[in-house]
């Protein structure tokens, strides 16, 4: 899947019921979207993952939140087999 963002935070929500772990991606128009008030246009929600795999990207992790942050993107590919994420991308 082609993403058209400018930023993306990659995080994870637990599902109780199976003890498992879904990969959140939230899509951005700005930089640094975790220092703004600034709303993700979109989300994209992915079940059950063990792994995200993020391939040629400078990325920074946020203690605070367990999440990781992604910018100056120009172009991004997302796809997902049955356990893992994979996120490719380049970047300004």
């Amino acid at each position: 899947m082609k993403v058209l963002a400018k930023s993306i935070i990659v995080s994870r929500r637990k599902v109780v019921k199976d003890e498992t772990y879904n990969c959140v991606i939230s899509l951005f128009n700005q930089n640094n979207p975790h220092l703004g008030q600034e709303e993700p246009f979109d989300i994209v929600e992915f079940d059950n993952i063990h792994k995200v795999i993020i391939k040629n990207l400078n990325v920074n992790y946020l203690l605070f939140g367990n999440d990781i942050v992604i910018n100056n993107l120009k172009s991004l590919d997302v796809s997902s087999d049955k356990e893992h994420v994979t996120i490719y991308g380049e970047q300004e």
